[in-house]
């Protein structure tokens, strides 16, 4: 038997986020059909990765396999996004504009990077 999910209301989600000391800096919503949430959730968090429409499992394996790899490499979220929707085309998923990127407004998205490269 498979247990059924619960549905949250993005408003309380982003009052939820928001009221802790240290809301995150990304959010990543793998549920298909949540980018019209994600301008709620800005109030919470400075990005929001939704996605635009149903998404297969298989696309969203290959998405964040790829994409939280480019992350823990220190690479900007855009670049890890771009780098994830590569992955997708070359799985020949026919899914890569699928999830989308929100970001708060006077965010420099070229350089918003959750990871500090360590020099050595």
């Amino acid at each position: 038997m498979r247990p059924e999910g619960i549905e949250l209301d993005f408003g309380l989600l982003g009052r939820t986020l928001a009221a802790t000391n240290q809301p995150p800096s990304l959010l990543v919503l793998n549920a298909c059909e949540t980018l019209d949430g994600a301008n709620v959730l800005l109030e919470a968090v400075p990005a929001v990765i939704a996605m635009s429409e149903t998404i297969s499992d298989s696309a969203a394996a290959v998405f964040s396999q790829q994409f939280y790899a480019a992350l823990v490499s220190a690479q900007p979220v855009d670049a890890a996004i771009e780098q994830a929707r590569i992955a997708m085309i070359a799985a020949s998923l026919d899914e890569a504009e699928t999830p989308q990127c929100a970001y708060r407004e006077g965010l420099d998205t070229s350089t918003f990077s959750l990871v500090t490269p360590q020099i050595r």
